[in-house]
């Protein structure tokens, strides 16, 4: 029996050791760390109880024994946890935490269980039976360990035989009942140990091994370490996604379902379906096959360094690739009815600009030559009026650019005092007809010369400015522009509106910056405006680093104001509001040229007689000599008679417009006009216009109305200098 016995324990020592170094080398989850704890602990046990079978002397028998403790104490505890991971269970962390710490005192106790009697009482040594045996009585905390591990044992019986009802997956179901079978057989193992039914053997070891082997079969049968596999290969049958993994050498070593259905060789002629699948992805080549589309992909597999193989993954891109065409699609209709808006402002501006540019050209001359004051009033009315006409005008077209991303800021430097006057004149006399009282407040101290895009800051304020005016029936707009020192170069201008007026709702306040909606659109309806304005200054002010600060009490008025940065161009300070009327005032006077150029020659294209005209009146005090074509043909016959200083050419035209005058032009490259200045003079200004002119061969490009300031100094750029008397 003695000899039988160390057979037994022999084999099973073995048995573990083969187990052990299996779970190692296919260790993949904590699953399976926690079973090879298990099988590791269980190993040492019976190492250790086999020096105790071989033992001679009490000494020799203790040792082993403590030794053998050393995995015994752990396998309850892991057995637990391996079973709990694989039913999908866990403990919290402080229960593992106070477990573990049990088991080490326990292992303590056992270590030095001859200076107390907390596990074993006594301990003493025999020959007789079967063979020589310590005789061990037991304490209070051997029998506490044995109570816990009953307590393990019935709660993952309970938890493992529910998993196994839930369980519909027949392998699987297989699997749990020989892991339940092992831990039954080592509970019963254990229960006969308790009663004493075998002096001198501990029958566990007997359980351990029987329990060994129903998880060989769980493990070697029912692949109990790739609980995962059957989950995987169903789910890997049922993609969409063709699936072929190939090795190293090239040889096929896995295909799901839908490979199969792709590519029918992978079952007749492995070698051939390898080569198709690795052309197909070199050439990214898509697939249609029963209405489906497929695009391959490859994904190169690595262990650290070491290339094991090659997963080809051929998607199912049908829906994917329809959803971006139909995208495509609807782009292509968007773009479309873009480009059909842009052309339809583009052909907008050019149609209302041109009238608004000879009505505002010939009011500028009317107020230039004209003594009677009536008739000078009437001017300033008109040219108020066509003001307004443009303001609107340019709102929409603003927003076109901004809509279209091609918003430009242009920083330069600018005259602080000029800004502030030029938005007190405009609005001045709007407040004043509306009987209102308009306050303009200036800090002194802000530097006259800064550098930032003094036209995009001046459209923000009048925004505001004219705003508050229209939403004013009675009382004050108070106009506020200062500054706070950033550094010594920089400093944050600041600009508010605040007025008396019908104020906005607080509801309706992030409604205000909506394009083309009007608050309280019945209340409103006699006040003009295009819905435009605070949308347009919203993201001017965010173009520029700012933003638009709002504040209101609904019937009692509103508070409008930004701050941007920036850079100081002098420090001499701009002064009071008096100083800067006064400094105006000296600047203003009587309209003289700013240049006189009577040798120089100028061509000016365009179809509109009007026009014509309006360009000869603002030039006439230059004396600047004016040669005229109705069109780009008769512009370029004239271009091959003589040379000129400048051209200004309209844009739309008869027979050849600007655009093709200027591309003809520029290829004769030894024209008497090839280099010469050319400024497109036109009504379009619709987002991008500016570079398109420019890149088409123009020099620059002015928009129309043009006034006749602008057109000076113009001129005064481009013209040569040694002709310029100023």
């Amino acid at each position: 029996m003695y000899q039988t016995l160390l057979i037994i324990q022999c084999v099973n020592v073995i048995a573990l050791l083969f187990e052990s170094v299996y779970i190692c080398k296919n260790w993949k989850t904590r699953t399976h760390g926690y079973l090879f704890f298990y099988c590791l602990a269980t190993l040492i046990n019976n190492l250790g109880y086999l020096a105790v079978m071989l033992a001679h002397t009490r000494g020799e028998a203790l040792f082993a024994l403590q030794a053998s403790y050393f995995g015994r104490v752990w396998i309850p505890l892991a057995f637990l946890l391996f079973g709990l991971k694989l039913c999908k269970k866990k403990l919290t962390k402080k229960v593992v935490i106070v477990l573990t710490l049990f088991h080490l005192l326990t292992y303590i106790a056992v270590l030095t269980t001859e200076h107390h009697p907390l596990y074993y009482t006594t301990i003493g040594f025999t020959e007789d039976g079967l063979y020589p045996h310590l005789i061990c009585s037991y304490g209070i905390w051997r029998n506490t360990f044995m109570t816990l591990m009953l307590l393990y044992a019935l709660y993952f019986f309970i938890v493992l035989i529910r998993c196994i009802i839930a369980e519909k997956n027949h392998i699987l179901k297989k699997r749990f009942l020989f892991v339940l079978a092992a831990s039954m057989v080592q509970i019963l193992f254990f229960v006969l140990e308790i009663s004493g039914l075998v002096k001198g053997y501990d029958l566990t070891m007997l359980g351990y091994s029987a329990g060994t082997f129903f998880m060989y079969i769980a493990l070697f049968r029912y692949d109990l370490l790739d609980i995962k596999d059957l989950a995987k290969e169903f789910v890997m049958d049922h993609l969409s996604e063709a699936i072929v993994a190939v090795t190293a050498d090239g040889q096929v070593s896995f295909f799901n379902e839908t490979a199969s259905k792709l590519f029918p060789q992978l079952l007749t002629d492995p070698t051939q379906a390898v080569a198709t699948v690795q052309a197909l992805a070199k050439q990214q080549q898509v697939l249609y096959i029963d209405n489906r589309i497929f695009q391959p992909n490859k994904n190169e597999l690595y262990r650290g360094q070491k290339l094991l193989g090659t997963a080809y993954v051929f998607e199912d891109a049908t829906e994917r690739l329809m959803y971006i065409r139909e995208l495509e699609a609807q782009k292509r209709i968007a773009d479309d009815a873009n480009d059909a808006k842009s052309s339809f402002l583009a052909r907008m501006s050019h149609e209302i600009r041109t009238p608004i540019s000879a009505i505002l050209g010939f009011d500028e001359l009317i107020l230039r030559e004209c003594d009677n004051d009536t008739i000078l009033n009437y001017a300033h009315d008109i040219q108020t009026s066509g003001m307004s006409l443009l303001s609107i005008i340019n709102d929409i077209l603003d927003f076109s650019k901004i809509e279209a991303g091609k918003m430009q800021i242009i920083p330069m430097e600018y005259d602080v005092g000029n800004v502030i006057t030029d938005l007190v004149n405009m609005v001045s006399s709007r407040a004043e007809k509306k009987g209102l009282t308009f306050i303009t407040n200036v800090d002194s101290s802000i530097p006259r010369r800064l550098i930032g895009d003094e036209v995009r800051i001046k459209q923000c304020a009048l925004n505001m400015l004219t705003n508050a005016i229209k939403y004013t029936p009675s009382g004050t707009v108070t106009f506020s522009i200062g500054c706070e020192p950033l550094d010594a170069n920089r400093i944050y201008l600041t600009v508010s509106v605040q007025d008396t007026g019908i104020g906005i709702k607080s509801e309706d306040i992030d409604r205000l910056f909506s394009p083309f909606e009007r608050l309280e659109e019945k209340r409103n309806r006699t006040i003009e405006g295009t819905g435009l304005g605070m949308s347009i200054v919203k993201n001017l002010l965010a173009a520029m680093g700012s933003r638009l600060e709002v504040t209101s009490e609904y019937g009692k008025g509103s508070a409008f104001s930004f701050r941007i940065k920036q850079p100081i161009a002098s420090q001499e300070k701009v002064g009071s509001f008096d100083h800067i009327k006064h400094v105006a005032a000296q600047k203003a006077g009587t309209y003289h040229t700013i240049f006189q150029a009577p040798e120089a020659k100028i061509l000016v294209v365009d179809d509109t007689p009007i026009n014509l005209a309006v360009i000869r009146g603002l030039l006439k005090k230059t004396l600047v000599q004016i040669d005229t074509a109705s069109d780009g043909e008769m512009g370029l016959e004239k271009a091959h008679a003589e040379h000129y200083d400048l051209m200004l050419i309209d844009h739309l035209m008869p027979k050849m417009d600007g655009m093709e005058m200027i591309t003809a032009l520029r290829k004769e490259t030894y024209g008497l006009n090839a280099s010469t200045p050319c400024i497109v003079l036109t009504a379009n200004a619709i987002s991008g216009a500016r570079d398109t002119y420019l890149a088409a061969g123009f020099t620059d490009y002015l928009s129309k109305p043009v006034t006749g300031a602008t057109l000076e100094k113009a001129l005064r750029t481009y013209l040569p200098a040694n002709k310029i008397r100023t």
